[in-house]
C-alpha cells in the first residue's frame, strides 16, 4: 500500500481487508500518508469473509460463512484458531441484543481512518445485520454531532475548493 501511495498518482481509494482480526495488523506507516494524500481507506472482508458467523450463538438458522477457515489472507500463515477469535471478540463490547457480525460491523464502521466498508451479502439475513450495524454506528452522541458539524463548517469556510477538482460537483449536487 505504501509503494502504491508513493508511486500511483491520482489515487482515490484503496481497497483493503480489514476487521476486528486485521486491526491487530501494523498500518501504522500507511494510514496517515494515506490522510495525507486524502485517499480513502475501504474495508472489504470486514466479517473475515463471514467465517465469523459460526462464532456467533445467535446467528440465524442455516447461516454459512463464505469462507470456512478464519485466516488473514496469506497461505503462509495457519488459520486462526477459533478460541483466538474467541479471545479477540471480546474488544468488541458487544451489547446484550448485538449479534457478532453487527459487532464486528459497527468496529470497522468506527474506525476513524476508513472511508467506507463493504461487507459480503450472501444471505438475506446478512443484510439486516449490516443494516442494524450501521444503524447502532449512526446513534452518535451530541459530542460527535458537534464534532461532524465542525467539520461541515471548515469545509464550507474554504469554499468550493475543498475538494479535489474531479470531485467538486458532489459539493453541489449532494450538500446536506
Amino acid at each position: 500500500m505504501i509503494r502504491a501511495l508513493d508511486e500511483l498518482e491520482g489515487l482515490d481509494y484503496i481497497m483493503f481487508p480489514y476487521n476486528f482480526i486485521h486491526a491487530r495488523a501494523d498500518y501504522m506507516d500507511v494510514l496517515p500518508k494515506a490522510i495525507k494524500q486524502r485517499v480513502g481507506m475501504i474495508a472489504i472482508k470486514p466479517l473475515a469473509a463471514g467465517s465469523i458467523v459460526k462464532l456467533d450463538p445467535n446467528a440465524p438458522p442455516g447461516s454459512t460463512p463464505e469462507d470456512t477457515k478464519i485466516q488473514l489472507y496469506q497461505k503462509k500463515y495457519r488459520p486462526i484458531l477459533p478460541t483466538v477469535v474467541e479471545k479477540l471478540t471480546e474488544s468488541l463490547n458487544r451489547s446484550p441484543d448485538e449479534s457478532l457480525c453487527q459487532a464486528a460491523l459497527r468496529f470497522v464502521y468506527s474506525r476513524p481512518f476508513m472511508t467506507s466498508a463493504m461487507p459480503g451479502m450472501f444471505q438475506e439475513h446478512e443484510v439486516d445485520d449490516n443494516y442494524a450495524a450501521l444503524q447502532s454506528y449512526l446513534k452518535l452522541s451530541q459530542n460527535d454531532h458537534g464534532l461532524l458539524e465542525a467539520a461541515r463548517q471548515l469545509a464550507s469556510a474554504q469554499g468550493p475548493g475543498w475538494l479535489p477538482p474531479h470531485y467538486r460537483w458532489l459539493d453541489q449536487h449532494w450538500r446536506v
